[in-house]
């Protein structure tokens, strides 16, 4: 803390302070009267009147000297500074503003939202710089940017006129980058230099944070708002499974959090296409809770599943979005090896689903990689060597072929888990000794066993045939079905790859020709799916980023593909690398539509950032370990820069200290 003058030079005024002690001390008082009989009387009348007189009268003496030393110091003009580093008298300011324009500065506080309240705050800022100062505007955002791109400016007229028609995004913020933009503004200037960060301070984006500014730069802090708000909001939507087929059944789970410390009653809306549902959901203080929804699809293209709120002072976080690609059918690759027979059996019990096309390949497509195109991948009789990499996308389902198996199936042969050996693998046929081999299901079911529960349970246990195969070494994964000495018969090795290690063969076991064979088969192909093929148009972004889009299986041609945002309006775009298409960054959360020839063919979906939902902020006390100062306003900072102007305050004291001596002398001449 320390006090600086502006009129130093009228110093001397403050010898005056003196007149009314000197006048109080030989002013001469009227004598008294007194009756008196003798000359001794007068005698001492006229010894008291005439010495130097007491300061008897101590009350009047203080006011009046109060009085004339406020009114003196009111003529210095004194400033006090109560934090000695941002006392900047006399010196040429640098000031980057960094105002935060992310997408919790939208929240309502009021009357205006935390974003309106940071622009007036800034305004007030850039009302204290004097003609020679220079300025600059940093917002901060997904990507931040100056008002002035190169430099600052002292054109602050400008920039409070940016500050009225500024507008909040939704995007996440940029911390690090407004700050190194902030560094390259200021590197160079001359005179004082500052930083002062306009935020409502996120504690989830700012309590990790750790400014880099230089020795010379002073950090200023501005917190709007208040610490805590309560907010409900969808953080989170997934779909099951990604990409449905006509008729399946979609699962939307909607996750809505709830950003405040008491319980929360809401509704939720969910709709997939056409269907619309809707749910009471209860959410505890600081937690989450997931409501789940099932809607059936019946036409293919692309669909928009959404799950929303009703709005409340953040509407930004109340819905949210997925794109579902619905498809006519699954694509089924069948690549014979050495079992001729279960290739053949598989690709019958594919035609007679009806929602699944199976397509023959041979040893050269697999080389050439033609079976990533597919959904799911039947590869009957392959061993180690004839082994091909697939994406993890599509799955596999192998029946191995029988000899030396190569190395760990993880590495090597498709739809295989990884093996803590790396020691040959070989399998080997294995005929029953008395009738045939049984099966039974497990409870490992990976959800492929979900028609079989309750009274159908009994549909899978049964005869299997005369043949199985065995692996010399156990093989991890978890089996879903098994034989009577719980060797696996299919096992799920890992996501999206399956183990078969029943033969199929007419002469040698009925396993294929059983009620419960084509059903099981059948919730093999659809359980366990993740999108295949589907591109960049699955992809959940946010404002701010860049969009991409891939057609996929689909061929586009350039000159007939068109995009649309949310209300209909067609949207330029270029064509990326990779066959991709982008229209560049979206700035707030919405579904854009890519169609051919006015034919539906995608989504690119845009959702508010979940990070931005929880508004709880850091405190003063927090926000001042990372900063030069932390205030809750601008006015604050003038007066902590420029100085508080006391002298209205001393204007004021001196003509309280008169009024109160004349109040005592009035009671002085009363009292008897």
């Amino acid at each position: 803390m320390s006090l600086n003058f502006l009129n130093p030079h009228l110093f001397w005024l403050s010898a005056l302070v003196l007149v009314p002690i000197l006048l109080h001390l030989f002013a001469r008082t009227k004598p008294p009267v007194y009756r008196f009989s003798s000359v001794e009387f007068l005698k001492r009348i006229v010894k008291k009147t005439t010495r130097l007189k007491k300061p008897q009268d101590l009350l009047l003496l203080i006011l009046r000297t109060l009085a004339v030393a406020a009114l003196i110091a009111a003529f210095l003009q004194p400033l006090l500074f109560t934090q000695e580093k941002l006392s900047g008298l006399f010196q040429k300011k640098n000031l980057v503003l960094v105002v935060d324009a992310s997408a919790s500065m939208a929240y309502v506080e009021g009357a205006q939202t935390r974003f309106a309240k940071a622009c007036a705050e800034a305004g007030e800022l850039l009302t204290g710089l004097s003609a020679g100062d220079r300025a600059n505007i940093v917002w901060l955002k997904a990507e931040p940017e100056a008002v002035f791109p190169d430099e600052l400016a002292s054109n602050l007229g400008y920039l409070r006129d940016r500050l009225r028609r500024a507008e909040v995004t939704y995007e996440r913020g940029s911390i690090e980058k407004a700050f190194s933009l902030a560094n390259e503004l200021l590197a160079g200037t001359e005179g004082k230099r500052e930083v002062c960060v306009v935020s409502d301070f996120q504690k989830s984006s700012w309590e990790e944070f750790e400014p880099t500014l230089p020795d010379d730069t002073d950090l200023i802090h501005v917190k709007i708002g208040r610490e805590n708000a309560g907010n409900l909001a969808v953080t989170r939507l997934s779909t099951r499974p990604d990409r449905p087929i006509v008729g399946e059944e979609l699962v939307v789970d909607a996750e809505v959090a709830n950003f405040s410390d008491t319980d929360a009653e809401t509704t939720i809306f969910s709709e997939a296409g056409e269907n619309r549902r809707s749910r009471n959901l209860s959410v505890p203080a600081g937690q989450t809770a997931t409501a789940i929804f099932r809607h059936n699809l019946t036409k293919a293209g692309p669909v928009r599943a959404k799950a929303s709120l009703a709005e409340d002072g953040f509407p930004g976080d109340d819905q949210r979005s997925a794109a579902v690609q619905v498809r006519p059918y699954l694509r089924l690759a069948v690549v014979e090896g050495d079992d001729a027979q279960t290739a053949k059996l598989w690709t019958r019990a594919a035609q007679s689903l009806g929602w699944a096309v199976p397509e023959r390949l041979d040893a050269v497509d697999l080389a050439e990689g033609k079976a990533d195109e597919f959904d799911v991948v039947l590869l009957s009789g392959l061993g180690s060597g004839d082994g091909a990499t697939f994406p993890e996308s599509t799955k596999v389902i192998l029946l191995p072929s029988i000899g030396d198996f190569g190395r760990t199936p993880g590495s090597a042969p498709p739809g295989m888990a990884e093996s803590a050996t790396d020691e040959p693998l070989s399998v080997r046929k294995e005929k029953a000794q008395d009738g045939l081999f049984t099966l039974s299901a497990t409870g490992n079911d990976a959800g492929v066993l979900d028609l079989f529960r309750g009274d159908e349970a009994a549909a899978l246990d049964g005869p299997a045939g005369t043949d199985r195969l065995l692996f010399d070494k156990p093989v991890g994964g978890g089996p879903l079905l098994v034989y009577g000495d719980e060797a696996p018969a299919v096992v799920r090795s890992r996501t999206n790859r399956f183990l078969w290690m029943i033969p199929l063969d007419e002469t040698t076991g009925n396993f294929a020709g059983r009620a419960g064979f084509v059903p099981f088969f059948a919730e093999l192909l659809l359980a366990d799916r993740s999108a295949g093929g589907g591109g960049a148009g699955d992809i959940d972004y946010e404002p701010g980023e860049t969009v991409f889009w891939q057609a996929g299986e689909t061929v586009v041609d350039r000159d007939d593909l068109e995009v649309f945002s949310a209300n209909g309006e067609p949207i330029e775009f270029s064509e990326a690398d990779g066959g991709r298409f982008s229209p560049g960054s979206v700035a707030s959360p919405q579904v854009l539509e890519w169609r051919s020839n006015g034919k539906p063919l995608g989504l690119s979906v845009v959702n508010f950032p979940a990070s931005e939902s929880n508004l709880e902020t850091l405190s003063l006390v927090e926000a001042e370990n990372f900063a030069s100062v932390v205030v809750s306003g601008g006015g604050e900072v003038r007066n902590l820069r420029d100085g508080l102007k006391l002298w209205p305050w001393l204007l004021g004291g001196a003509v309280v200290f008169l009024l109160l001596e004349t109040g005592v002398v009035l009671w002085s001449a009363a009292t008897p």
